[in-house]
């Protein structure tokens, strides 16, 4: 269900809800299995099925007001739950889903030669779905609750005619406020620790030049600061600065032609870094310098 209202012309009031029934009937045979602990292959589970069923319930409130002809002022609250997938049943047939509650307030503008969203938000999440890494391998959890807090911002200002220089900010703060992670069976608090693979400040600057004629280029350079590489939050990973892409286009008629470029410098860093509960560090390599010449015709 979706409805629209304009109180005023100044009000814009959306409201939202939505329910969906998700059942899962799965059935396997696990012949053997690997045990990472031993490094070998051991007898499986043999047949076993799973048969869960999920009713989930989503609604939203949304207000917004024009403060000014160019810039809006917007608040949210929404609610919506999460079903786990096949694979994370399979791991862990008790899993439940999760729900998260958001509040955001923000602000919204746009005018000829500028642009600008920027809010703020809080999302409480009850039995997110977490991820528990061991040997390499990766089994799920609920969580009893976690707590998302940030700040987001991005704009854009038109320097030149053809000319726009613009950039991006967030700031995420995301801490467990009820976890125990069961490690080898035994559970073990995590309460107030911050959830990991998650930077706490990521930024983004960009240049776009599109000329009248069919020129087009974009330059890009995307930044993520340290985060914690585990649960128990016993490392951090130093991220990675101005990792930089490059888009040359031009278009004429029925004819387009690009070349996009991805980590224009060449750096080497890790897309991911992990450790898993017994202290073993995982990085996963990102793409090195990477080119694509793309060709279109349109009929």
């Amino acid at each position: 269900l979706q409805e629209s209202l304009n109180p005023t012309p100044q009000w814009l009031i959306d409201l939202g809800l939505r329910y969906d029934r998700s059942k899962f009937d799965l059935d396997s045979i696990q012949s053997e299995r690997y045990d990472y602990a031993t490094g070998q292959y051991v007898a499986g589970a043999g047949a076993f099925s799973v048969d869960k069923r999920f009713n989930l319930f989503s609604g939203r409130l949304g207000v917004s007001y024009a403060l000014l002809p160019s810039i809006n002022a917007f608040g949210t609250i929404a609610q919506s739950d999460q079903v786990p997938s096949d694979g994370e049943l399979r791991e862990n047939p008790s899993l439940d889903q999760s729900t998260s509650t958001n509040y955001e307030l923000g602000l919204k503008g746009r005018a000829r030669d500028w642009s600008f969203d920027t809010s703020v938000y809080y999302t409480k999440v009850q039995d997110e779905i977490v991820p528990v890494f061991e040997f390499g391998h990766t089994s799920f959890q609920n969580a009893g609750e976690t707590d998302k807090k940030g700040f987001e911002f991005s704009g854009q200002y038109q320097v030149l005619p053809d000319l726009w220089l613009g950039g991006g900010y967030a700031y995420s703060d995301y801490t467990y406020e009820d976890f125990e992670e069961v490690v080898n069976g035994v559970p073990v608090d995590r309460s107030g620790n911050r959830i990991p693979y998650i930077p706490k400040h990521q930024y983004s600057l960009y240049a776009d030049y599109r000329h009248p004629a069919g020129f087009k280029a974009r330059l890009q350079a995307n930044t993520w600061g340290a985060y914690y590489m585990d649960t128990a939050n016993t490392e951090k990973y130093k991220g990675y600065n101005y990792i930089t892409s490059l888009m040359l286009a031009y278009a004429r008629g029925p004819h387009s032609l690009a070349l996009n470029v991805e980590n224009l410098f060449n750096k080497r860093y890790a897309m991911e870094a992990k450790k898993d509960v017994r202290g073993k560090q995982y990085y996963y390599a990102a793409t090195p310098r990477f080119a694509m010449l793309t060709y279109t015709y349109a009929f």
